[in-house]
């Protein structure tokens, strides 16, 4: 079986260097490096991970802990994550929490115990003493939240302007005439949840728009169902709304396939948008408009970030925020209509 010195003999290199470029170490040249990943190559090399593990004090994993593991967005999530992490070398270890059953101290507990290098992680759903544990995990092992700040502490963040997002979504919904705009609202326990819920409110304000309480429908989570069955709140108001307006795309679509089920035409009747712009919203008919967050960039920017603390070269603790952008579809590119004819789907 070939061994380190085999590599470092074939490469023309010291046993140091060759552990060098399998550590990511600095102090390597670039053509020194590609004569060792050549070497590696070529005599088809297999590091003892093990053994690597016990002399650095890593193990090259990162836990990515997610809400859910069959909702659109954070599918994209997982793949921006994970295929970055590849590429610097990580493994990514997926760990699903389902806000549907209460995550415990001790699990986050055991996921750093199994010895991950860092954590990246969406913390919808989670209890307070949770995420107090996370607090303290944070000082030990390098933690990325993604789209939650955790001001004061060492969790690392990176996140998104959900309110700026939302307000211009809902402004272009009443450019174009919707005065009745409904909302389906969604995590409003967290800063995400009512940061959008406030830019819902805004854009209506800034646009000399009374803001209807009864035009605003909470729900759940932010699943397909739920969009599903809270439209059917919404299309029990009079007048009823012209737009709705969906906390994420999955709410949203839930919104569409029922609105679909009664014979509402949309955009021509009601027009929907959504949150996210989950790659659904393009296979989906009509094609949703909705507000596009830069997922991979953010993804990107974590991996960074935990990369950057595993190896001890960041400073205090880093919290960065990226903007949405606002992609028009089928499903809004009507203005709103004076009437609507409820008989067709009220029987």
């Amino acid at each position: 079986m070939t061994q380190l010195k085999d590599v470092a003999k074939y490469a023309g290199v010291s046993n140091g260097t060759v552990s060098k470029v399998l550590n990511g170490s600095p102090g390597v040249s670039q053509k020194m490096k590609l004569r060792v990943l050549k070497a590696i190559q070529e005599l088809d090399y297999q590091p003892n991970m093990v053994a690597r593990s016990l002399r650095t004090k890593t193990t090259n994993l990162v836990a990515i802990m997610v809400p859910f593991t069959n909702d659109p967005y954070f599918v994209e999530f997982f793949r921006g994550v994970s295929m970055e992490l590849r590429n610097i070398g990580c493994v990514p270890v997926l760990y699903s929490t389902e806000p549907n059953k209460s995550l415990s101290t001790q699990e986050i507990r055991d996921m750093v115990m199994r010895g991950i290098d860092g954590l990246i992680v969406s913390t919808f759903g989670w209890e307070e003493e949770v995420l107090a544990e996370l607090c303290e995990i944070a000082k030990r092992v390098p933690v990325v939240s993604f789209k939650r700040a955790f001001p004061g502490t060492d969790i690392h963040s990176v996140v998104v302007d959900d309110q700026a997002g939302m307000y211009q979504a809902v402004s272009y919904l009443t450019s174009i005439g919707h005065k009745r705009i409904g909302f389906i609202a969604a995590g409003l326990d967290l800063e995400t949840g009512r940061q959008r819920l406030e830019g819902y409110r805004q854009a209506l304000l800034d646009a000399g728009i009374e803001v209807d309480e009864n035009l605003i429908v909470a729900c759940d989570s932010y699943q397909i169902s739920e969009g599903y069955h809270s439209v059917q709140q919404l299309l029990k108001r009079h007048p009823l709304p012209t737009a709705i307006m969906g906390a994420n795309d999955s709410i949203s679509i839930g919104v569409l396939k029922y609105l679909e089920s009664r014979n509402v035409r949309i955009p021509e009747d009601i027009a929907v948008m959504g949150y996210d712009d989950v790659p659904l919203s393009t296979i989906v008919t009509p094609r949703l408009s909705s507000v596009a967050l830069p997922v991979y960039e953010m993804t990107a920017r974590a991996v960074r970030i935990i990369e950057k603390a595993i190896k001890g070269e960041i400073e205090g603790v880093v919290n960065e925020s990226f903007s949405g952008t606002l992609v028009i579809r089928k499903s809004t590119d009507f203005s709103a209509t004076d009437e609507f004819e409820f008989e067709r789907f009220s029987k």
